[in-house]
């Protein structure tokens, strides 16, 4: 690999990621819940909307959220009867750098290294000039290894 692609890295901690699930999850529900997450201001990022089935049915919603608004978005989806699975304690890893999603090498670095390290990756979201991943890291880590890229 030619040249420094990683210029600068940051590490958020306190992090959690939403997963929200179910057969009622239709278009009305998912719309309601993103507008009780802009009154509330809830800061979300890293959303992915997916289905399990070629037919669209199985909606998830996954989210990311600070620690601080978990209790709040779990009171939006009980009173919205909606089924979520919520991991806290997380830490998000942000790589910025030029040209960083058109050189693949540098995903498969950070991806190998962060397993070396025993890192649990649980999700990964590219930009022309950032990776983030959310993970799960139970031991204190310093991640200035992901700047040698």
């Amino acid at each position: 690999m030619e040249g420094k692609f990683v210029k600068n890295l940051e590490v958020i901690k306190n992090q959690a990621k939403c997963e929200i699930f179910g057969d009622e999850l239709n278009d009305l529900k998912k719309s309601e819940i993103f507008k009780q997450i802009i009154e509330k201001k809830i800061d979300i990022d890293i959303v992915t909307q997916n289905s399990h089935s070629m037919d669209c049915k199985n909606f998830r919603i996954i989210l990311n959220i600070n620690m601080k608004d978990v209790l709040l978005l779990e009171s939006i989806l009980k009173n919205l009867k909606i089924k979520y699975k919520i991991r806290k304690n997380l830490t998000k890893i942000c790589i910025f750098g030029i040209g960083i999603k058109t050189n693949k090498d540098v995903i498969y670095d950070v991806i190998s290294k962060l397993y070396k390290e025993k890192i649990e990756i649980l999700t990964i979201s590219t930009s022309e000039v950032k990776i983030m991943l959310l993970i799960e890291n139970k031991k204190k880590t310093n991640f200035k290894f992901l700047l040698d890229m």
